[in-house]
């Protein structure tokens, strides 16, 4: 029974791997993505600032292109981060479940270690009192 609980575990942390790996696909997306939200929101900053002060480019409709490709980019950026997390969802559950299964394995490989532990204890203890 020990054997085929320590291979049912095996098999859980294989699957528990598998799942981690691709939640960590999915949040390394989520970070790019989320990273380049904040590039754009620097730099449209930056931009405001140096636009605050009448220039050549806000003369020649420069700063409208220039905002209205920050708005274009972040509402592209935000449509697939939504995706992203979209995908993420069921990622965590299947993540959590398959925890789950391996920790449940985990325990019931170390308790049948400590039953049969203490059943050799017991057979050890006996022989040296000349019980059996």
């Amino acid at each position: 029974m020990l054997r085929d609980l320590e291979q049912l575990l095996d098999l859980a942390e294989l699957s528990y791997q598998a799942e981690l790996q691709k939640m960590k696909a999915v949040m390394a997306r989520e970070n790019a993505l989320r990273a380049q939200l904040t590039q754009v929101d620097d730099r449209e900053r930056a931009a405001r600032e140096q636009l605050a002060q009448p220039q050549i480019m806000q003369q020649i409709g420069a700063d409208l292109r220039w905002q209205a490709w920050c708005m274009r980019k972040r509402r592209e950026l935000n449509m697939d981060l939504a995706q992203v997390m979209a995908q993420k969802l069921p990622l965590q559950e299947a993540l959590r479940r398959s925890f789950g299964r391996k920790t449940a394995l985990a325990d019931l490989v170390a308790q049948e270690k400590a039953k049969r532990k203490q059943t050799t204890e017991r057979r050890q203890a006996a022989r040296l009192l000349g019980l059996e």
